[in-house]
């Protein structure tokens, strides 16, 4: 389930991520995510992951096909979970692509949300 939480604002999109996301939800988002950056060349993206994300195939394609053509338009992505692997992969990932990519811990979203809106770094890493 792919649900767009009522504090997106502007260049600003965040979602909440639980279970299966459909290739209709997933079709969804991205078409959100693709306006946005059109109106505003860069956005800021804050994920709120429940447990494991899974996906249908077609979905991942859905994905890779966006990160291709719009990759360069993500700002900064924040991964707020408690799954550590998803924390793991989040940092790794940083290293790898133009998007300044961070994870936070649950009960660290006020932190995560602080960083998406202002870019302020943290004291404390909330990992």
């Amino acid at each position: 389930m792919y649900r767009k939480l009522g504090s997106s604002h502007d260049n600003v999109l965040a979602y909440q991520v639980a279970g299966r996301g459909t290739p209709r939800e997933m079709a969804q988002l991205l078409d959100e995510v693709r306006e946005a950056v059109d109106s505003h060349g860069r956005i800021r993206l804050l994920l709120r992951m429940r447990g494991w994300p899974y996906a249908e195939l077609s979905t991942v394609r859905h994905r890779v096909e966006f990160l291709r053509e719009y990759g360069d338009g993500l700002d900064r992505l924040a991964v707020v979970s408690d799954e550590r692997l998803l924390g793991f992969l989040a940092d790794r990932a940083d290293r790898f692509t133009g998007t300044d990519l961070r994870s936070f811990r649950t009960e660290c979203e006020n932190e995560a949300w602080e960083w998406i809106e202002t870019g302020a770094d943290e004291q404390d890493d909330p990992r």
